[in-house]
């Protein structure tokens, strides 16, 4: 028979293994973004967050694969909102990417190679969602950006021109609270968002 001393220390330490896979973790609140190519593009990407103070966050890991068929995930840390939803603190977004034929050895760009980048601003027309509870008849808009909890998506494409190859095909947000899973996406029409060449 076990003694009292011993069954409430183990109870201790259930409920204490119970409340730390319950609570919150940081990576879950913190923003992310998840990269993706088209076709049979290989890209070797990294994405740096600039905040409102002009300090510059480079997204973990570094260098991410970046392929068709599966996200890469880039974890951008605390991009802090306030009150109303708005993120006072983002300022912009910049991917900058390597094209590859293959997956080859070594997950960092090459001296010799060329890098191409977009830097998206928080007044970037990107940004911007139709509103859900608009009337079709009104169609209304409003800014979306990256924040806590927020996983923007962005799908990346070639333009087949050779000193801006790339360009952003699609992108939408979803939040890791939402329990539906809810994505929304971003309005793309009638721009076209290429890199450029560094």
């Amino acid at each position: 028979m076990r003694k009292p001393s011993l069954n409430r220390a183990a109870t201790r330490v259930l409920l204490g293994a119970a409340t730390l896979l319950a609570a919150p973790t940081g990576a879950a609140r913190a923003a992310a973004v998840e990269l993706r190519s088209v076709g049979h593009e290989v890209l070797l990407c990294r994405v740096e967050h600039r905040c409102a103070h002009d300090t510059r966050f480079a997204a973990t890991p570094a260098w991410q694969w970046v392929v068709a068929f599966a996200p890469a995930r880039f974890q951008l840390g605390e991009v802090l909102d306030d009150d109303d939803g708005d993120s006072p603190y983002f300022a912009s977004l910049t991917l900058s990417c390597v094209r590859r034929d293959r997956i080859m050895v070594g997950e960092l760009p090459l001296r010799d190679e060329p890098s191409y980048s977009i830097e998206l601003d928080r007044d970037d027309p990107l940004w911007a969602i139709a509103d859900p509870q608009a009337a079709p008849s009104t169609p209304s808009w409003h800014v979306e950006l990256p924040r806590d909890g927020s996983v923007v998506s962005l799908r990346i494409g070639p333009t087949g021109m050779p000193r801006q190859p790339l360009r952003l095909v699609s992108a939408s947000i979803r939040f890791d609270g939402d329990p539906a899973g809810v994505r929304t996406d971003y309005q793309l029409d009638g721009h076209d968002w290429r890199f450029i060449e560094d």
